[in-house]
């Protein structure tokens, strides 16, 4: 799974689709992306298990071009941490606030089963 198609998906999510007027950079969703495995793997290290049994880890995806390292199951996860982090950023909007919520608790109920 390429970071771009993560960064599609929130793009649609968040109505942030015109590249005129981004309110988000790439650099800025790149970081939220990594910040998604890094706490996917504190929380579930077992999805990193690759082929073989050989563990894998959180990766620092750096362009939208990079692969994660995760396959296309924890698609839905990242997308929710993402979206999440990006909706905090307008905390002073109060209906961004409760949906930045509500995505971050999505993501914890899809990784956790919880």
């Amino acid at each position: 799974m390429l970071a771009s198609n993560v960064i599609d998906i929130v793009r649609r999510v968040v109505n942030d689709e015109d590249s005129e007027n981004e309110r988000w950079s790439d650099s800025a969703l790149l970081k939220y992306i990594g910040d998604a495995e890094r706490r996917i793997y504190e929380l579930r290290p077992d999805l990193f298990l690759g082929s073989g049994d050989t563990m894998g880890s959180p990766g620092d995806p750096s362009a939208t071009g990079s692969t994660l390292n995760l396959d296309e199951s924890s698609r839905e996860p990242i997308v929710a941490f993402v979206v999440a982090k990006a909706l905090a950023e307008d905390g002073d909007d109060r209906m961004n606030a409760e949906l930045s919520k509500a995505y971050m608790a999505e993501f914890y109920r899809v990784v956790t089963g919880k």
